[in-house]
């Protein structure tokens, strides 16, 4: 019942209904026991992606207005929009099998683990060279991977660090770079204007470093060509310190750095979530 392409389509963990998404601004519900449509969504953006949340009360959807928007499932109603990027679509998001987290992946390059309920950003992982158009989690929660237009593939390891308290305040991230957010800078939109802060070496790998006027030195961590890129890279507090933006997306990076938690994790965001009154 699309009048357009079909973009994103998802079936619920219970199998019962299937979510699919169309460029003709339509996001359709239906019923996979009778066959027949349950409900119908609009909105005015291109829908990109669409996921069910793990219980299946509510969907997720992405698209070319930049925005994650929020339906319930049972009568179809916008409950929430949040400003996904302040630069490009939506192409791909994901939802943790705990159903604590959400991912979503574009044409900014930029991949942003958000917290569900609270609808903020807590990291962000830095070195695609070219949109990303898919990103999944793992069935355990614990991984998450990211493909781009430049057919490359990132592994990127979930910080666990924000779903339990760890033994020990410091993380070592062994596949993947996955930035903290600073929330005191709501926007990532001058996140290459930021000062880095120093990248531990790791064997093998060497890193060069340039001394800036703030006295602050930009990591130009090496790197060599891989099909599948396990990425340990610089991790930092965005708005304090971020990572080069100007990696090659195939580049392996080796280095290790303990994750830095967010400083205020619900204090952002806030101004580009908005709640939809029923």
């Amino acid at each position: 019942e699309h009048k357009g392409p079909i973009s994103a389509i998802h079936i619920n963990k219970f199998d019962t209904e299937a979510a699919s998404a169309s460029t003709d601004g339509s996001c359709i519900i239906w019923d996979l026991e009778r066959q027949c449509r349950r409900q119908i969504l609009f909105a005015k953006t291109l829908f990109l992606c669409v996921r069910y949340y793990p219980t299946g009360v509510q969907i997720l959807t992405g698209g070319s207005d930049r925005k994650v928007a929020y339906w319930e499932v049972l009568d179809g109603s916008l409950v929430r929009e949040l400003e996904g990027s302040p630069t490009g679509t939506i192409n791909t998001l994901d939802i943790s099998p705990d159903g604590e987290y959400f991912v979503t992946g574009g044409n900014d390059q930029i991949i942003k683990l958000w917290r569900y309920q609270e609808g903020t950003t807590t990291h962000i992982g830095l070195g695609h060279a070219a949109v990303i158009n898919s990103v999944h989690f793992s069935a355990d929660g614990k991984s998450i991977i990211s493909a781009s237009a430049a057919g490359t593939i990132f592994l990127w390891e979930c910080p666990e660090s924000e779903r339990k308290q760890p033994d020990k305040n410091d993380m070592k991230i062994n596949t993947a770079a996955i930035a903290a957010e600073d929330h005191s800078n709501p926007t990532e939109e001058h996140i290459k204007d930021l000062p880095t802060s120093r990248t531990a070496s790791g064997s093998a790998r060497s890193s060069q470093h340039s001394q800036r006027d703030d006295g602050s030195e930009r990591c130009k961590c090496s790197s060599n060509a891989s099909s599948i890129s396990s990425r340990s890279s610089c991790l930092q507090s965005l708005g304090r310190s971020a990572h080069s933006p100007q990696s090659s997306d195939s580049g392996l990076k080796k280095s290790t750095r303990s994750l830095t938690k967010a400083d205020s994790v619900r204090s952002t965001q806030r101004e580009g979530c908005k709640t939809i009154s029923k």
